[in-house]
């Protein structure tokens, strides 16, 4: 079974120039519960080269306060070279990512990374749910 921490990275790795992901979507992708837990995996990421985790943004399309490397105003400034469209959000200094154009939308064989959990049948066995 893939580790949740891989399957968060392989997720982000999929991720095309130009678009974004929220940490809730990559969360679901991964069968996980918890859109947290993302930027906790995410903020150990040691090079943004191979893990562009600067294409993840929060459900409001708003960058990460504490990105990793530069803080938000870097990760807007990467996501702009990329051509990442924003939109005017009121109250804030960075504008939003505009979701309803950038969203990373995943070909079909990629909705769901993780594997699923083995579940156990009403007597006792282990059955797969694959």
């Amino acid at each position: 079974m893939i580790n949740r921490a891989q399957a968060v990275r392989t997720i982000v790795m999929a991720i095309p120039r130009g678009r974004v992901a929220t940490y809730g979507q990559i969360a679901a992708l991964a069968g996980m519960k918890g859109a947290r837990a993302i930027g906790t995996i995410l903020h150990g990421n040691q090079d943004p080269v191979q893990l562009p985790c600067h294409r993840v943004v929060n459900a409001r399309g708003r960058v990460a306060a504490s990105y990793a490397f530069g803080g938000a105003n870097a990760q807007y400034q990467r996501l702009v070279k990329e051509g990442v469209l924003f939109k005017p959000d009121p109250g804030q200094a960075i504008p939003a990512v505009d979701l309803e154009r950038c969203q990373f939308q995943p070909a079909a064989s990629q909705k769901s990374i993780h594997k699923a959990r083995p579940s156990r049948s009403s007597s006792g066995q282990v059955r797969s749910s694959v």
